[in-house]
């Protein structure tokens, strides 16, 4: 369902009340926020932390689905950040359509190293070196 859709649900006859009628109760769909999927349409957007190695050099990630199971994603080398990547047939299913579904929507975000290594450091200073040598 979506968000605002209208569900009518009906009530039982009493048997004691002759020519009484059943009643109807209808339901106004509100939807959650979801922690890790946010929902437009039929697409879901999830937000994919990517190594910054990866993003350079190009590689897959794993992303998980709303049914609980993981798709490799291929990147590309020198991906950029928020660059989005569809995945479809991921999303949320069509109404009246059990075989349709809409895509989910994977945004990339940098994953920065938060500490380095003597060794690591070393290497990002040749790589800054030779960055400075070409300009």
């Amino acid at each position: 369902v979506n968000e605002g859709s209208r569900i009518r649900v009906l009530g039982k006859r009493t048997a004691n009340s002759p020519g009484s009628t059943s009643q109807e109760i209808y339901l106004r769909v509100r939807l959650i926020p979801h922690s890790v999927f946010q929902r437009k349409g039929n697409d879901l957007y999830i937000n994919v932390s990517v190594e910054l190695t990866t993003i350079i050099l190009g590689g897959t990630v794993e992303v998980q689905t709303i049914s609980g199971e993981s798709v490799q994603l291929k990147i590309p080398a020198l991906t950029k950040q928020d660059q989005l990547f569809r995945l479809k047939g991921y999303g949320m299913p069509v109404i009246n359509q059990l075989k349709n579904k809409g895509d989910a929507i994977a945004k990339i975000e940098i994953k920065l190293p938060t500490k380095l290594t003597k060794e690591e450091r070393q290497h990002y200073q040749e790589l800054d070196r030779l960055n400075k040598s070409k300009a």
